[in-house]
C-alpha cells in the first residue's frame, strides 16, 4: 500500500512539474510573441515614414517642376511682348 501510495505521490508530483513546464513554455511563447509583434510594428512604422518620405520628396519635386514652368512660360511670355521672339516659329520647335 505505501508502495502505491508513493507511486501516486510520484504521479502527482510529475504531473504538476510537467504543468509548470508547459506554463513556462506558454509564457516563453508570448513573450516571444510580443516581442516579434513588437518588431513587426517597427518594422512596419519604418516602411511607413519610408514611403511618406517618398512621396514628400516626390511632391516637392512637382512643385519645383511646376515653378520651374511657370518661370519659364513667364520669361517666355516676356520675350514675346518685348517682342524678342516670334512666339509661333518659337512654340513650333517646342517639344509637344
Amino acid at each position: 500500500m505505501e508502495l502505491f501510495e508513493a507511486s501516486l505521490l510520484q504521479d502527482r508530483e510529475f504531473r504538476m512539474a510537467e504543468r509548470e513546464l508547459l506554463e513556462i513554455e506558454r509564457e516563453e511563447n508570448r513573450a516571444r510573441s510580443m516581442v516579434e509583434a513588437k518588431l513587426r510594428k517597427e518594422q512596419l512604422e519604418e516602411e511607413r515614414k519610408a514611403r511618406q518620405e517618398e512621396m514628400d520628396e516626390a511632391r516637392r519635386q512637382r512643385d519645383e517642376d511646376r515653378r520651374n514652368r511657370e518661370s519659364f512660360m513667364q520669361m517666355f511670355m516676356m520675350f514675346i511682348a518685348k517682342g524678342y521672339t516670334n512666339a509661333n516659329k518659337d512654340t513650333e520647335s517646342l517639344p509637344h
